[in-house]
Formats: structure tokens, C-alpha cells, sequence
């Protein structure tokens, strides 16, 4: 099941919105686990992170659960790997089935172009509104901040909250002027990258 959705499918979503609405997920675990097997048994992430090892966790407490499937988890940057999503959707060599990436500000976007496959699994009623989109094209899993003390609630941080900050990202001249800010007190980043060069389509 692909977490973006093919370009018939998009746009039958973007033309008949309503008629296609999607109900929360009603099948057990069990079932959904039976059906992906049914399907072929094979799915791949492209998931944020700063070296490969990172979500061996996650990888390992998967295929404990579900054995049969064949899970593919590629760890990279988020900056790297919506750059490489991007050029996938615009060349059709879409990779991964599933997607989890800190740079917020792409997923309003991908999903107003109509490239997400919009789903509302168990319960997803239940997310905090400001941490799922309504239609069901995303929603955030975690949360964490760059910071171990703070007086504020994350989603209280003006432009930094996860409502504000895909807006915030829109506005190239504000971001391209925070980095240079950034770049004058840290420094430019140094060295290779820490996952090694993946290339366009890992997973593949």
C-alpha cells in the first residue's frame, strides 16, 4: 500500500474530494497484517535520521511483529530524503511506501499537490488536531524538541509550532536569513554525510 498516492488516484482525489472520504481503519491488526501479506509482504520507509543505525529499534520491533513481511527502512537526513522524494514524484520512480521526516513544512505541500494517499488509521480521531491533517494525508507518530529546558509548550512557539511553521518555511527570504544567522554563530557544517551517500533511489 503506498503511502503516495499514483497520479489516477490523485486525481480522482482532488476531483471528488467528499465522495472519497476515509473513515477511520475498522480492521483488527491482524487483518491488516494478513492483507499487506496477501498484497506481496514488501514495504519500504524512508525515515529522518542521522546515521543508519539510528532506528534499528523500530526495524528490529517491526519485523519481530509482523515476520513475514519484507520491511525496508532507509535512514537518512530529512533535509536529503524529501529532496529525493520530490525528484522521484517528478521523474515517476516513486520508492517508499511510507514516509517519516522532520521537515514539517513538506507535507502540507505534497498533500495540497495531491501526492499523499490520505489514511486514518485506529483511532486517529484521538490526535491532538494540530498533529494530523483532517483528510488523513499525514500525522506526526512523535514529538520532540531541540532542547532539554523551555518554558513553553513546542506548540506555543510562535512560528515554530506545527501549525505555523510549514508558513514559516514558505517564506524563503526569512529562511534563507535565519541560516545565514545560524551560519555566523555555529559555523558551516563540516564533513561528509554521516549516513554516507544513498543516491537518488535507495530502497529500490
Amino acid at each position: 500500500m503506498k503511502f503516495f498516492a499514483p497520479l489516477a488516484a490523485a486525481c480522482c482525489a482532488l476531483l471528488a474530494p467528499t465522495a472519497l472520504a476515509v473513515q477511520e481503519e475498522t480492521k483488527s491488526i491482524e487483518e491488516l497484517y494478513a492483507d499487506a501479506v496477501a498484497e506481496g509482504g514488501n514495504l519500504v520507509m524512508y525515515h529522518g535520521g542521522d546515521f543508519k543505525s539510528q532506528q534499528d529499534s523500530l526495524h528490529e520491533a517491526f519485523i519481530t511483529a509482523f515476520p513475514e513481511i519484507n520491511f525496508t527502512l532507509i535512514v537518512d537526513y530529512s533535509k536529503y530524503h524529501n529532496v529525493r522524494i520530490d525528484n522521484q514524484l517528478e521523474t515517476d520512480t516513486l520508492v517508499p511506501d511510507l514516509v517519516a521526516l522532520q521537515t514539517l513544512q513538506d507535507f502540507p505541500r505534497w498533500a495540497q499537490e495531491g501526492k499523499l494517499l490520505e489514511y486514518k488509521p485506529a483511532n486517529f480521531s484521538q490526535v491532538y488536531d494540530g498533529f494530523r491533517d483532517q483528510r488523513g494525508a499525514y500525522m506526526a507518530y512523535m514529538m520532540f524538541t531541540f532542547s532539554f529546558l523551555g518554558s513553553s509548550h513546542p506548540w506555543e512557539i510562535c512560528k515554530a509550532n506545527v501549525d505555523e511553521f510549514p508558513k514559516f518555511m514558505a517564506d524563503r527570504a526569512a529562511v534563507e536569513e535565519w541560516k545565514q544567522t545560524f551560519t555566523l554563530y555555529i559555523g558551516e557544517v563540516q564533513g561528509e554525510p554521516t549516513p554516507g551517500f544513498l543516491g537518488l533511489h535507495p530502497g529500490l
